[in-house]
């Protein structure tokens, strides 16, 4: 093979795949040898390669391959967390490696799990002025979240209910399909839910409801509502729900209207993990 300074580095695992079969991934020293001679002036990113093979990342993601769509995010960020915490590679390396050595052996590019913290925190502060009825303002704090994947469901979900956008609420749907079906944007809501972490997993359970008419999804957005302290939006969510058939909202959907929405901001969770 010739060395080729244009290589990045999926490219460099591609072409020796290429060159030599998918089973030369499987032997660290040879793909290691190949990725040096082939690209020289990528010596961070073989410095990379080489931790990633200490995490097992290719056999990870090569058996990968066969699981559920929806596993595939999960695996990536595993091996990138281990990246992390056993060998101290920076978080943006970490990811970085892992989507660009998932591209080599599959073809499919990612939408970056590498988010900012300062992302999350505009986020979290678009949630916040949604619950106070400043609409704009929210939608200024998700569009400035970026790829974040709770704020491009929530723009969807405001491009649906606030601004009679619905073709851009399906590209945002579509867009969050590529990595995460809708069908599992359910159970990824609860995981988020168990983790505390309200605001995201209302995103997800919004989702749900609007994308696949899902009167669960849309119940269980009423809890956060309840949770985050939005009595307004809580008894909207649960008649939507009741509306989709829902026989656990049309059971609670009068109890929940009848609260005073000061009861609901005084029973409001405080546990939420911080970003």
């Amino acid at each position: 093979m010739t060395p080729n300074n244009d290589y990045a580095f999926a490219d460099v695992i591609r072409s020796i795949i290429s060159h030599s079969g998918e089973q030369v991934i499987q032997n660290e020293e040879q793909t290691i040898a190949m990725f040096s001679d082939l690209a020289p002036q990528l010596k961070r990113e073989c410095e990379l390669l080489k931790q990633f093979y200490r995490c097992s990342g290719p056999s990870t993601f090569l058996n990968a391959r066969s699981m559920p769509a929806h596993q595939h995010n999960a695996q990536r960020k595993r091996v990138a967390e281990m990246l992390m915490e056993n060998y101290w590679v920076a978080e943006g390396a970490a990811y970085y490696v892992c989507e660009q050595f998932w591209y080599a052996v599959t073809g499919q590019k990612v939408q970056s799990s590498h988010i900012s913290t300062e992302s999350k925190r505009a986020y979290r502060q678009a949630v916040a002025l949604l619950m106070e009825g400043k609409d704009s303002q929210a939608f200024s704090f998700f569009e400035k979240a970026g790829a974040y994947i709770p704020a491009m469901l929530m723009l969807a979900y405001l491009n649906l209910t606030k601004r009679n956008a619905p073709a851009k609420a399906a590209d945002l749907w579509s867009k969050v399909e590529a990595t995460d079906p809708a069908t599992t944007w359910i159970t990824i809501g609860q995981q988020l839910d168990q983790a505390r972490m309200y605001s995201e997993a209302l995103a997800y359970f919004l989702a749900a409801g609007q994308r696949t008419h899902d009167g669960y999804g849309m119940f269980l957005a009423s809890k956060i509502w309840v949770k985050k302290g939005s009595h307004g939006y809580a008894v909207s969510a649960i008649r939507q729900s009741a509306k989709m058939g829902c026989t656990q909202a049309r059971a609670f959907q009068d109890k929940l209207a009848a609260w005073p929405p000061d009861v609901v901001r005084s029973h409001a969770y405080t546990d939420e993990t911080p970003v």
